[in-house]
């Protein structure tokens, strides 16, 4: 784990922090390529609304998650570069971001979520690869085998876990590589609930396997039934879908 890469006048520079800064640069890249053979006028500004939806629902749900911790500390709420990010939270908000900006232009929604598709995927499995550089979405402890390595919780203990950030990583490495195989086979009308479907999928797997502490009900993590319900909006929506009127 290396969650501090090195240090500069006045600060350090955090894994956490670093890590997602060059999966936005690089899905913002990939989206300026994809853009050329659209339909999806000003996605820049649609862009930045995401990105800021996102970023203030993920700090918001971390924040929310976290209370008793910054109750005591309202000041490091704001201190974004220290890295604390909820994925419920980020998701949530950028997807509200882009309904909102869409209404206002009167623009289609879908046409936009599939063209940012490929990119928010890339960027997901960035935040796994950060999440192990920082410790954070650590695996519950077992016995040594495939899934599993000597790695610590966030609090920097060692133990047996699975690898939790490394499994959600790959799986959501592989689905990039799927999404953007059928973009350039041109099935991109359906591209953004085929992302959510399996999105939902990998995280509710990993829920499983993973040790941090999370909001339950009884004994049933949340995240895990917002997994279900994610896997279930998007099956629902792909059976909706109509081509005529969705496809970039």
């Amino acid at each position: 784990m290396y969650p501090i890469l090195g240090r500069f006048s006045g600060g350090f520079l955090f894994s956490y922090t670093a890590a997602y800064a060059l999966g936005i640069l690089a899905g913002l890249f990939l989206t300026s390529r994809l853009a050329r053979n659209t339909t999806a006028s000003n996605w820049l500004a649609a862009w930045l609304t995401i990105m800021i939806g996102a970023l203030i629902g993920g700090r918001l749900g971390f924040v929310f998650w976290r209370w008793d911790y910054f109750q005591q500390r309202p000041h490091q709420a704001f201190e974004l570069w220290r890295g604390g990010l909820s994925y419920w939270g980020a998701l949530l908000g950028g997807l509200l971001a882009l309904w909102l900006w869409t209404r206002w232009q009167k623009r289609p929604f879908l046409t936009y979520a599939n063209l940012f598709t490929p990119a928010f995927v890339l960027i997901h499995a960035v935040g796994w690869l950060a999440c192990y550089l920082e410790g954070c979405a650590y695996g519950r402890t077992t016995f040594i085998g495939f899934l599993a390595a000597d790695l610590p919780d966030e609090f920097g203990i060692y133990a047996v876990r699975y690898q939790t950030q490394m499994i959600g990583f790959f799986l959501t490495l592989i689905l990039f590589v799927f999404l953007l195989w059928l973009w350039l086979r041109g099935c991109n009308g359906r591209l953004f609930w085929i992302a959510l479907f399996f999105l939902g999928c990998i995280q509710l797997s990993t829920t499983f396997l993973r040790g941090d502490p999370f909001l339950q009900i009884e004994t049933r993590r949340l995240d895990t039934i917002f997994s279900g319900v994610l896997i279930l909006v998007s099956s629902l929506a792909m059976l909706r879908y109509k081509p005529s009127t969705q496809s970039v």
